[in-house]
């Protein structure tokens, strides 16, 4: 991060200056860009984009290559399917994968880890279960026919792809995040093919098997891998800090955040899918949906590594958590916004080259993609109040997101169809992400609460 603080020192002298800074020059600042990039390329983050590309990476791909092969109204069933599975699962882990990265960041004596898994572990394997239970209830209700039956199989991946997740986070909590490709890598290149070949054999129901397989294949490792990083050394004290009461209480409002969060950025889908069921329109939606989802796999990735430290420097220095906060914002803005704005420019020739069916849509559709830069922003803010324990803040700030995207998307839609649910995606976004930085700006101004006296140790 040293090339960060360069470059925000530098930007902050010129801005603070009337003449242009003396010893800056556009090649000093390039050349400290690229050291960065460098630096990433051989640190954790290069590791962290791999592992996340694997996972969702491949997901994406699998899904752009059914829609070559089905309908767009075919293709917008099963993105309707993937959109409340995904939803659902972080709803599902209660938010205890970010919980176990905090906690263990907290407590990164190898003695806590065993305990903080554990206790963890148990509490996420409770809530996904009955998540995925009431999902398969509930699926008549929550999409269309065509798409209940999809999701009734597909719930189970709820509960694994929750528990997986919590097990990953344990490895960024102890700074560990090289081994996560090693770990995630090979089940989701393995189930890939499982699904690749179950789709072309059995079509959609092929594919649906692949999936469950292979998120059960990916905890399997993945716990494994855990149970083996912890040991089986001595249980330590029980603590008040890890009651399953505690867990829930810091956790749930930071589950319904992520799945809120989940709505909000699939609610052009499901607004579409409300009003006008399985359509080409839908389809199209469903799949600059899942390009916007990629375009945020590498910043998202960022996001997540920074969280430990921001863990930490929110305990002792909050000034400088507010520094790194807003060079993170720095250099979001640059990994976020040209893919954007490329991709809104750039989908409409492509579609018409390699996917026609989708071409007519695309042109208006596209510019969704306008709405990835601002959900990074918000993102990266939501992980700094994270750090800071204010969770409850961006609870109320992402519920009152989404009321009002859905509110101004479901009125825009009625009078101007795809078009207002363009402008409102886009204007409800940028305004969110406003009002994310600054609440959490302003928690940062706060100084850090006493530490916590230990119990036991």
């Amino acid at each position: 991060m040293a090339q960060l603080r360069t470059i925000g020192r530098w930007l902050r002298r010129a801005s603070a200056s009337p003449a242009p800074y003396p010893n800056v020059s556009k090649s000093s600042i390039l050349a400290a860009l690229r050291n960065l990039a460098l630096k990433c390329l051989r640190a954790d983050l290069s590791g962290l984009v791999i592992a996340t590309f694997a996972v969702q990476g491949l997901s994406y791909a699998l899904q752009l290559a059914l829609a070559a092969v089905l309908s767009p109204r075919d293709f917008g069933i099963v993105r309707v399917s993937e959109v409340v599975v995904g939803a659902a699962s972080i709803f599902a882990a209660a938010g205890m994968p970010s919980m176990m990265i905090r906690l263990v960041a907290e407590e990164p004596a190898a003695y806590w880890r065993r305990l903080v898994a554990t206790r963890v572990l148990s509490t996420v394997a409770l809530s996904a279960t009955l998540a995925a239970v009431g999902v398969m209830l509930m699926a008549p209700v929550l999409v269309t026919a065509e798409a209940a039956p999809f999701l009734l199989w597909l719930a189970p991946s709820i509960a694994l792809s929750a528990i997986a997740r919590t097990c990953i986070s344990f490895f960024y909590g102890i700074n560990d995040a090289k081994r996560v490709p090693r770990l995630s890598v090979p089940p989701a290149v393995s189930s890939s093919a499982v699904v690749i070949v179950g789709a072309h054999v059995f079509g959609l129901w092929g594919w649906v098997t692949g999936r469950v397989l292979g998120d059960l294949l990916l905890l399997g490792v993945t716990f494994a891998a855990l149970r083996a990083s912890i040991g089986d050394g001595p249980a330590a004290s029980f603590e008040e800090r890890l009651r399953a009461r505690w867990l829930l209480a810091s956790g749930v409002p930071l589950a319904v955040s992520l799945f809120a969060r989940s709505l909000i950025d699939s609610s052009p889908v499901l607004v579409l899918a409300r009003q006008s069921g399985a359509s080409d329109t839908l389809g199209v939606a469903g799949l600059v949906s899942l390009i916007a989802a990629a375009l945020t796999v590498v910043p998202g990735s960022m996001v997540t590594l920074a969280l430990p430290s921001m863990v930490q420097l929110a305990q002792h220095d909050r000034a400088q958590l507010k520094r790194r906060l807003w060079r993170l914002v720095f250099v979001s803005v640059l990994l976020a916004l040209p893919p954007a704005i490329l991709g809104a420019v750039a989908a409409e020739p492509l579609a018409r080259r390699f996917l026609p069916a989708y071409a007519p849509d695309m042109a208006l559709a596209a510019w969704l993609l306008l709405a990835v830069p601002p959900r990074v922003l918000a993102s990266l803010a939501g992980t700094s109040m994270l750090a800071t324990d204010q969770v409850q803040t961006a609870f109320v700030l992402t519920l009152g997101t989404l009321a009002f995207m859905v509110l101004t998307q479901t009125l825009a839609a009625a009078r101007w169809g795809l078009a207002g649910i363009v402008a409102a995606t886009i204007a409800v976004e940028y305004l969110s992400a406003a009002a994310f930085l600054f609440m959490a700006h302003w928690h940062l101004r706060r100084p850090p609460p006493p530490p916590k006296p230990s119990a036991g140790r």
